[in-house]
């Protein structure tokens, strides 16, 4: 078998002069490979790993990639005088010998929709949504493309390369996760009106950013499946001060199946702060006043007021397609610059922990809020000027001024 060598396969005279292939020529005609039809796998069933949704769409996406470049490849000339063809579209006829040849182009040969290359990691994800298929649905459950020295070294070696290359290309460098909410953003946010007090619509808007900022809501389901009997309105009689319980329901890293059994479900308290302008505590209990206290938290503002001259909400709940892009719209209505900046719905959660980070809470106190259950919680470090001005301002000398 060929090896990859400064990002071209040894052996190989063909792969340099191909076409971008795009992961969604074959997509329309291409189902995701599942053996419908094998009833008899039905015993098997139990002995298989079970994937949260979005992974196995993962795998699925994974395996209409390789499909498509196969039909791809297929159809070329050159295809034609390999050694070993045509190009299976369906993986679980590959056996070893043609995973670790073919997997070497795959790598090498793959782009997206828009002809520009993968990033690494999305790379790695394709290979890595190809393994669970073949050691499952194709019952090769040796397969392993990424340990030590196993039958696909070269194919490995291959995308190690291949890797490399993107990294120094520059592809893929920058990340693409969501930037925080700015302390000067929820002030224009306020002052707006965006957020208010005043009309059912700057009611929701706030109570779902809040959501996001104080009880650590993930981005579109954690919202969907909010109910409203999940919070209430205390007080502590000790300390004289109301607060927010918030229990949470299930979550993403919190399923409720038996890896999580033993998860509990801790409430998230929020005491009132009595200094501040705009009291959180009033938001809430103003909210949930104004909505039916069993059922979904998120009702549909109907633009009117009721007898007593407060906002009214509707018995529909908000449209799911409105929730996905909730917080990108509230910076739309009170004018603030996006450019060079990625907000959505997770730009809360990020928030969150921003804020925490950055106010020196250990991450102990930082997961209290965010339930994050590893140190994945690190990777929402955002440092802000006060943070970076400080550690500038201890490395920069301060020297006595130049003799001249």
């Amino acid at each position: 078998m060929g090896l990859c060598v400064a990002g071209k396969l040894k052996n190989d005279t063909h792969t340099a002069d191909k076409a971008p292939v795009s992961a969604t020529i074959a997509e329309n005609n291409i189902k995701a490979q599942t053996h419908p039809d094998d009833t008899s796998a039905e015993h098997n069933n139990i002995d298989r790993p079970v994937f949260r949704k979005k992974t196995r769409d993962a795998n699925k996406w994974a395996l209409r990639v390789w499909a498509g470049w196969a039909k791809f490849r297929n159809s070329q000339e050159s295809t034609q005088i390999e050694s070993v063809h045509p190009i299976p579209e369906d993986v679980c006829a590959l056996n070893d010998d043609m995973i670790d040849y073919w997997g070497q182009r795959f790598v090498m040969e793959i782009k997206r929709q828009d002809g520009k290359e993968y990033p690494p990691n999305t790379l790695t994800q394709i290979v890595s949504g190809l393994q669970p298929y073949l050691n499952t649905e194709c019952q090769r459950p040796n397969i392993n493309f990424f340990r030590g020295e196993t039958q696909f070294i070269d194919f490995r070696k291959c995308l190690d390369t291949r890797m490399k290359e993107l990294h120094a290309q520059g592809i893929g460098i920058k990340t693409n996760a969501a930037d925080p909410v700015t302390i000067e953003d929820e002030i224009q946010l306020w002052q707006s009106g965006v957020f208010t007090f005043d009309t059912a619509v700057g009611l929701s808007n706030a109570v779902f950013f809040y959501n996001g900022k104080l009880f650590g809501f993930r981005g579109f389901q954690e919202h969907v499946s909010c109910q409203a009997d999940q919070f209430e309105i205390l007080k502590d009689s000790a300390k004289d001060l109301r607060y927010i319980k918030f229990t949470p329901g299930l979550r993403k890293n919190s399923q409720g199946g038996l890896k999580s059994r033993n998860a509990s479900l801790k409430p998230i308290i929020h005491y009132e702060q009595k200094d501040r302008a705009y009291s959180i505590i009033n938001l809430y209990d103003l909210y949930l006043s104004l909505i039916p206290r069993v059922g979904a938290f998120y009702r549909k503002p109907t633009g009117s007021v009721d007898e007593n001259g407060s906002p009214k909400f509707g018995a529909a709940t908000i449209a799911q397609n409105s929730i996905k892009s909730m917080i990108k719209r509230f910076y739309n209505e009170a004018g603030i610059d996006m450019t060079d900046r990625k907000i959505s719905n997770h730009s809360a959660r990020v928030a969150l922990c921003t804020t925490l980070y950055n106010k020196n809470f250990q991450d102990k106190a930082v997961m209290s809020r965010s339930k994050h259950k590893s140190n994945a919680v690190q990777s929402y470090q955002r440092e802000q000027f006060e943070f970076l001005n400080d550690i500038s301002n201890a490395l920069e000398p301060n020297l006595p001024p130049l003799k001249k």
